[in-house]
């Protein structure tokens, strides 16, 4: 009898075809459906894995993606956290397409100005692989084929990144790839593709309020850093194991780009150098991201607040060292300036004696300094409508003055017109008459105001003032705005700004959060006003205090010293600043250390402190100094033989180099950087100079590395033999040799 048997195919899928018949569908679109739909159920679905299997790029498997999405067979949305944060994105695909998720209603009371940026840290993030589609779905109310299952087991047949991958591993080595575009993809194009997939390249290249040229800067920074064959990084001035910051910057996703975004959009610090400040925000990003977003959904409590009330009492008057580092502050004078404008007024009979070290009035001068106080009031601008009653006694001390007293005007004043005086005389005038009234003013009385806020988990300290008082710097305020240039604020001057009322308890719903850049800096250089101040107090602690001079120097030599330091070539002036020049480093490094200390100082000092009191030998301090000066000749002479070459001329510099920033000096045939491990040279028979007949001389040289062009005249013209006039621009390429370009004027 005859048997019938039916060989059925069991490797076939049941989907529907509607995706097939939809003529708006490019076939790239309907055959990844297809493929997708006929996967099995417990697989899941990542661009990576799609790219391999169909032997396409990720970009194409990208753009049938979003095909898909716009024509309803794939649905992708977002959720948020119980902290109002959006997690991942999640995709579901479809047989046949959703119509569009209607617009949700707006919330009464939103917490968040701009929820779209609100990027948290995931509990459990699963950075690895941030494109995997139908994650984490709870879902039971799909058809199968809606559903997918998150088991990572049974991925096998995709290749996609390790869910716990090794993070020196996943740094150093390329994922593996198969097929002809593997051999064709170089490893940084591969890392490239991944960072971009990471972190939704195309999903922040889309979003408007984010600047897609920086986005692209931070995929360049991202890829360096992680292509780097350097063993440690360096960031924010500290140097990690580079495998470290690769494993970081690997498994950074678009919430921490967006956290890195929404700072520097938000940051009102001048950022000095971009890519130092990027790269440290990514490394830190996954650590600050949570508190960042935490604090701008939740709320601020001030848990803590303490006031202190506090007096600030006026300043002393002047004496010659004290009036010299105030009109540097203020004016810019230098030490010598002041005395000699001083000493002039001094001539004049407008100022008293300059060269004194007191700062207070004896007591027999009450009278006089009330008659000046009362013609400085009629005199002095500033001081119209003030309300001003002074206390003369503050300034009368006979025990603290010298031989001079306190430097003030006199009452000559009432004769002469200070606005026919030479104005820096004009300013010295009026600051010593304004500092008489500081010093007999009322003092300043504020109330200190610490209060502690505490927001989500950290507390964040605030301090303030509230003015209680004016006193003295009320007649401050007005003086300092009469001078048309604002000077420098002292240390300590500008601490502690107004706070609005405050209580313990109070809340402050969703208070604004910032991550912004600040860096530590060195010690500035020393003012003439600081060095002043730091020769006036040098060695104090160990000189007598019966002692006639303190410090270094006297207040009428102080300024001679400076004068001779910065003549001599040892200290050069910049602007306000005095810096030691390549000599006077140099001295200081072969002088005996006896010689640089003011101890030495103090020590004589001491001693003629001593003589004067009868209680010590002049004779035996005079051949003290003799042994001491015959044991330094005959101990230092023959070690400074070798250091000659210390105190060599140092070469004029033309301009900064362009590439390094080092100094740039003039040889006999060019215009090289000093800088040993820097290229950059330029030569002054350079071709594209002589063809133009123009000599490349110093001044076009400063001004090319200044500004970058210059502007010649006659610039022989070899195609038409003629002259013109145009700008040489400076076209530097990094290359072993520089180049330059014309620019015609055009008239």
């Amino acid at each position: 009898m005859a048997v019938f048997r039916v060989e059925r195919n069991k490797g076939y899928t049941v989907m529907s075809n509607h995706h097939l018949r939809n003529k708006e569908l490019s076939l790239k679109a309907k055959g990844l459906l297809s493929q997708m739909l006929s996967l099995p159920e417990d697989w899941d679905y990542t661009l990576k894995g799609l790219s391999l299997i169909n032997r396409e790029k990720i970009d194409a498997i990208r753009e049938a993606i979003k095909e898909l999405e716009r024509a309803g067979y794939i649905v992708r949305s977002r959720e948020r956290d119980e902290k109002g944060r959006l997690r991942g994105a999640d995709y579901v695909i479809f047989e046949q397409p959703q119509p569009p998720t209607p617009d949700l209603p707006t919330l009464e009371n939103p917490t968040l100005d701009n929820p779209t940026q609100e990027k948290p840290t995931l509990e459990k993030p699963t950075l690895e692989n941030p494109t995997q589609l139908n994650k984490d779905i709870q879902r039971t109310d799909l058809p199968k084929k809606e559903k997918s299952n998150t088991d990572l087991s049974s991925t096998h047949s995709i290749p996609i990144l390790s869910p716990n991958p090794s993070p020196c591993r996943e740094a150093a080595t390329p994922p593996e790839r198969k097929g002809t575009e593997a051999a064709a993809q170089s490893a940084v194009d591969i890392y490239r593709e991944i960072i971009k997939d990471n972190i939704d390249y195309h999903i922040l290249k889309q979003d408007m309020k984010f600047d897609g040229d920086r986005l692209d800067e931070i995929v360049d920074l991202m890829l360096e850093t992680v292509c780097t064959a350097r063993k440690r990084v360096r960031i924010a001035g500290d140097d990690y194991p580079a495998e470290l910051v690769k494993s970081k910057f690997m498994k950074l996703d678009d919430e921490h780009i967006r956290f890195v975004l929404d700072c520097m959009r938000e940051n009102t610090t001048k950022i000095r150098n971009i890519k130092q400040y990027l790269k440290a925000a990514l490394f830190n990003a996954p650590s600050t991201i949570g508190n960042y977003y935490t604090c701008e959904a939740g709320k601020a409590v001030c848990v803590s607040l303490t006031r202190e009330k506090k007096t600030a009492a006026p300043p002393k008057l002047f004496d010659l060292t004290s009036l010299q580092r105030e009109t540097n502050r203020i004016f810019g004078y230098t030490a010598k300036q002041t005395l000699d404008l001083a000493q002039s007024l001094y001539e004049k009979r407008l100022l008293t004696y300059p060269r004194t070290d007191s700062s207070f009035l004896t007591d027999d001068m009450g009278g006089t300094a009330a008659d000046i106080i009362a013609l400085l009031c009629e005199k002095l601008p500033f001081m119209a409508g003030a309300d001003f009653t002074p206390e003369i006694a503050k300034v009368l001390d006979s025990k603290k003055v010298s031989d001079h007293h306190a430097i003030i005007p006199t009452m000559e004043l009432a004769k002469a017109d200070p606005d026919a005086l030479p104005e820096s005389e004009k300013n010295i005038l009026t600051l010593a008459g304004a500092r008489l009234l500081f010093a007999t003013a009322e003092p300043h009385i504020y109330e200190a105001v610490t209060a502690v806020f505490s927001c989500a988990g950290t507390d964040f300290t605030a301090r303030g003032k509230t003015v209680l008082a004016e006193g003295w710097k009320e007649l401050e305020r007005r003086y300092r705005a009469t001078l048309k240039d604002k000077p420098e604020a002292e240390d300590g001057e500008n601490e502690g700004v107004t706070l609005p009322e405050l209580s313990e308890g109070q809340n402050f719903p969703n208070p604004a959060a910032k991550v912004t850049e600040h860096t530590t800096t060195p010690p500035k250089p020393h003012s003439e006003a600081s060095l002043l101040s730091a020769m006036e107090r040098a060695g104090n602690g160990d000189t007598d205090p019966d002692a006639e001079r303190r410090g270094l120097g006297t207040p009428a030599t102080r300024a001679a010293v400076i004068e001779k330091l910065v003549k001599g070539g040892f200290a050069e002036r910049k602007g306000k600043q005095l810096i030691p020049t390549q000599n006077g480093a140099a001295l200081i490094s072969v002088l005996p250390d006896m010689l640089t200390s003011p101890q030495l100082t103090a020590e004589w000092e001491n001693n003629l402190t001593q003589i004067a009191k009868g209680a010590a030998d002049p004779g035996e301090f005079l051949s003290g100094i003799e042994a001491m000066a015959r044991e330094l000749v005959q101990t230092h002479a023959a070690a400074l033989d070798g250091k000659k070459d210390l105190f060599r001329e140092e070469k004029p510099s033309v301009g900064k180099c362009p590439r390094c920033g080092s100094p740039v000096h003039e040889g006999k045939k060019n215009y090289y950087c000093s800088n040993k491990e820097c290229a950059f040279v330029m030569w002054k028979n350079d071709r594209f100079f002589e063809e133009r007949k123009t000599a490349f001389s110093a001044k076009i040289a400063a001004a090319l590395l200044k500004s970058g062009k210059v502007n010649v005249k006659k610039l022989y013209s070899p195609k038409t033999g003629k002259t013109y006039d145009g700008t040489i621009v400076l076209a530097d390429t990094g290359g072993k040799y520089v180049n330059y370009r014309i620019e015609v004027q055009k008239n």
